[in-house]
């Protein structure tokens, strides 16, 4: 896999590494999250030990009452808190290396 200007419809992680040399990982689409816990502040959890999956070409929806914690699952997805303990990965990357 190489980079290039024009569009090809793939996408990849471009890691560069200390020592100078670049890796790309293929990125097809599977999103996990194993144990995760988080809470707006951090003395007071509101989603704790959460595992979930959605493998590629999979369709998720999350589902339940209001404040059940579907946007902030979403928004761990998308890296806009970061967890308070466990592991979200895309593709098996771990998100706080993206």
């Amino acid at each position: 896999m190489v980079e290039c200007k024009e569009r090809t419809g793939m996408w990849a992680w471009k890691h560069p590494h200390e020592n100078g040399t670049t890796t790309y990982t293929k990125l097809t689409g599977d999103v996990r999250m194993y144990d995760v816990d988080f809470g707006y502040v951090k003395d007071k959890i509101v989603l704790h030990n959460i595992t979930l999956y959605a493998e590629p070409g999979q369709k998720v929806a999350f589902v339940g009452a209001t404040g059940a914690g579907k946007t902030t699952i979403t928004n761990l997805i998308n890296r806009f808190y970061d967890i308070a303990d466990g592991k979200i990965r895309y593709d098996g990357i771990n998100i706080n290396k993206i």
